[in-house]
């Protein structure tokens, strides 16, 4: 499989094509609070909620006059990090990240977030049975985009 092809993969699934592993304790430090393991291709797991940081804020959104923390969200092949994204936990719920992005005529800022990012993260919340996932984007004034967290594919290389 292809890094791209995991990514893809991973987007089209749904809750039930995944096994969730219970919490490991007893680990010292901060961990990632839930992990799954696909169904049809053991090698492709999922890792999230290893905090990031505290006191987020964002001041011209949706989200203005709250602070919120942020958590990773990680794909694994073997185990071995491919992917990581940034989430927003807000209410319970997670959020993609997104990037920022200034409008200056506006004063404001606005987060772009991806297709892939928006299908990733409604994963991780269904998969946590955190059902306000919808409601909280829109609210959040978050703005879906077109795209992919890898460059466009290359075209074909000619044979010489």
């Amino acid at each position: 499989m292809t890094l791209r092809e995991i990514l893809d993969y991973v987007v089209s699934t749904f809750p039930r094509d995944w096994h969730l592993i219970p919490e490991a304790f007893g680990r010292e430090g901060p961990t990632h609070t839930s992990h799954a393991v696909s169904i049809d291709h053991p090698e492709v797991s999922l890792a999230w909620g290893l905090p990031l940081d505290d006191g987020l804020e964002f001041p011209d959104s949706g989200l203005a006059g709250r602070t919120f923390e942020s958590a990773a969200a990680d794909v694994r092949l073997h185990g071995v990090l491919v992917h990581r994204d940034s989430l927003l936990v807000v209410d319970h719920t997670y959020l993609p990240l997104g990037e920022w992005s200034g409008l200056p005529e506006a004063g404001a800022f606005v987060d772009e977030v991806t297709e892939w990012e928006y299908l990733f993260v409604k994963l991780l919340n269904d998969l946590d049975e955190r059902h306000h996932y919808a409601e909280r984007f829109d609210a959040s004034q978050f703005i879906r985009v077109d795209g992919h967290p890898l460059p466009p594919a290359p075209p074909p290389r000619r044979a010489w």
